[in-house]
Formats: C-alpha cells, sequence, structure tokens
C-alpha cells in the first residue's frame, strides 16, 4: 500500500543521501521538492506495475538499494545507494547483479543504466547510448547568446577534460551536476 511504499521511498533515500554524503557530495535526493516529485513518480508507477524498489538486506538491516523502473521489455536503473559501512564488500555491484539476473529470468530484452558514463556500469555494460539534443527555435538574439554560451561551456570542458587528472574533472562534474540538475 501507501504506506510501505512511502517507507519503502524513504528507506532507499535514506540509502542514496548515506552514500553520497559519504563521497563529500550532497546526494539527489536532498532537496524536499526533488523527493517530493519522485514519490509522486513512484506511486503513479507502483500502480501501473512499472516500478522497481530493490533492497538487499541482511539481518533486517538494508545494505544498498536501487531504484529503477520496468516498462516495455526494459528495465530502466534510475538512482541506488547503499550503507557507506558496506562498501568494500561492493553491495551496491551485488544488488544490481541481481537485478540483472531478475531482468534475465523476466525475459526483459533490455538492461538500461540511463545517463551517465561511472565505471561501475562498464562492469555490467557492454555498449554506450549516445544522448542526442534537438532543439528547435525561432533566430532571436536570445536563442544566439544561448548557443553561445553552450558552446563556450562545451570548450571550457573539452579543455579542462584534456589538463584534469581523470578523477578530478569527474568529481568535478558530478559537483556540477548535483548544484544544477537537481
Amino acid at each position: 500500500g501507501n504506506a510501505s511504499l512511502e517507507g519503502a521511498f524513504g528507506r532507499f533515500v535514506d540509502l542514496h543521501q548515506r552514500m553520497w554524503t559519504s563521497r563529500g557530495f550532497p546526494g539527489m535526493f536532498r532537496r524536499e521538492r526533488f523527493r517530493r516529485f519522485h514519490r509522486a513518480v513512484a506511486q503513479r508507477y507502483a500502480q501501473n506495475g512499472w516500478l522497481r524498489l530493490c533492497f538487499l538486506r541482511s539481518n533486517g538491516n538494508d545494505l544498498a538499494a536501487l531504484y529503477g523502473f520496468q516498462y516495455g521489455g526494459r528495465f530502466h536503473y534510475y538512482q541506488s545507494g547503499f550503507h557507506p559501512d558496506w562498501k568494500s564488500l561492493g553491495v551496491g555491484k551485488v544488488l544490481v547483479y541481481h537485478t540483472i539476473l531478475d531482468a534475465i529470468r523476466n525475459r526483459l530484452t533490455e538492461y538500461d543504466f540511463l545517463r551517465g558514463t561511472d565505471e561501475y556500469k562498464f562492469e555490467f555494460a557492454g555498449q554506450v547510448r549516445r544522448t542526442r539534443e534537438l532543439l528547435l527555435a525561432r533566430e532571436s538574439r536570445v536563442l544566439s547568446m544561448y548557443l553561445l554560451r553552450r558552446n563556450l561551456r562545451s570548450r571550457g570542458t573539452v579543455m579542462l577534460k584534456q589538463i584534469l587528472p581523470a578523477e578530478l574533472f569527474t568529481r568535478l562534474r558530478r559537483l556540477r551536476d548535483q548544484a544544477t540538475l537537481r
């Protein structure tokens, strides 16, 4: 029911936030508005049978959680989290492995990690799908400024990627994503 979904979603958010704060990042679900939006999505998806909120537990304790969706013969991995005390045992990867096995058992045609190039995804995925953007707009000064800003940002990103160590660049990108996308 609603109460059990609310409780499970709260447990997922707790693990997600613990994982990110242990890494020195704020976590995607830090803002109440974002959590409220995803609780509503989770509720609607649960009603339609699409929600997948999975946990890895031991002795009644949540070690890892995964929040995803199953639709049209595909599993869509959205977010995850794990208790930092269990990181050394790879509990997050163990849970991903079990959700992949479940997808195979259910004869799903695809397990999609969605956006991002985090290293752990390449331990499971054999290919990368590029995201394309199509912008349709009338020519205007505002559009020109927007495109110029985007172009400069893109060039800056390429330059930073060339001069910064990969680990630092990845950390900066995550910080940017945490601050601007959520």
